[in-house]
């Protein structure tokens, strides 16, 4: 799995992309991200289970949520990727839960208009205004409390390190940061099998379970 640092959810960040019969397996980032599926099939992976989305579905991710995507034979969607001080009042009031499923019931307009949605996709307030719907959409399902992933406990320690691997760090200053016990920090570390360097440009992280940083 690989976690993307260029999806780092810098203060304000939305990205708007388009996709094409486009895979891409399991990997996390900071970032929310939604899609919109407007042609075709995709299905959305998760470590413990797979949710088929149809043309006019939308689904989201939450921050250092594992997913990845596997296209049908014809598939075109939107993907938003925002920071999570985007949406700072549903960060707030889903907390540690979240949904079942990614897949999100919106039944607002027609996802599946083409013309439109790339009219509104080209305006910034009418990206936020969408982006805010789908939350309160996903705010209205079932919550559950959130497992204690590694990968979200890793993402809070890569976020730490990402903002301060330029500046001389240690062990005690991280653990105090993150609000972790030193001893517990480094078990923590070597009991998940991570291993983080720190090369002249960014942050490595690898795994005897098959984990990477992309290098963006």
């Amino acid at each position: 799995m690989e976690y993307q640092k260029k999806w780092f959810g810098v203060d304000d960040h939305i990205s708007v992309m388009a996709f094409d019969n486009f895979s891409y397996p399991l990997h996390f980032h900071r970032s929310l991200e939604m899609i919109l599926l407007q042609v075709g099939t995709l299905t959305v992976l998760e470590p413990h289970q797979q949710t088929l989305l149809k043309a006019g579905h939308a689904a989201l991710i939450l921050p250092n949520q594992l997913h990845g995507y596997q296209s049908g034979p014809r598939s075109h969607y939107q993907c938003l990727t925002f920071a999570p001080s985007v949406v700072p009042t549903f960060m707030a009031a889903l907390g540690e839960r979240h949904a079942s499923t990614p897949a999100l019931a919106f039944d607002l307009f027609d996802l599946t208009d083409r013309p439109t949605m790339s009219r509104l996709l080209h305006r910034p307030l009418m990206v936020r205004g969408l982006i805010a719907m789908l939350c309160d959409a996903y705010l209205d399902q079932p919550l559950v409390a959130a497992p204690a992933l590694g990968s979200e406990r890793l993402g809070r320690i890569i976020d730490y390190l990402g903002s301060h691997y330029t500046a001389p760090l240690t062990l005690p200053a991280a653990a105090r940061a993150l609000g972790y016990n030193p001893s517990y920090l480094s078990r923590l570390i070597s009991r998940e099998q991570w291993h983080i360097s720190r090369p002249s440009r960014g942050i490595k992280v690898s795994s005897t379970t098959d984990f990477t940083v992309a290098q963006f």
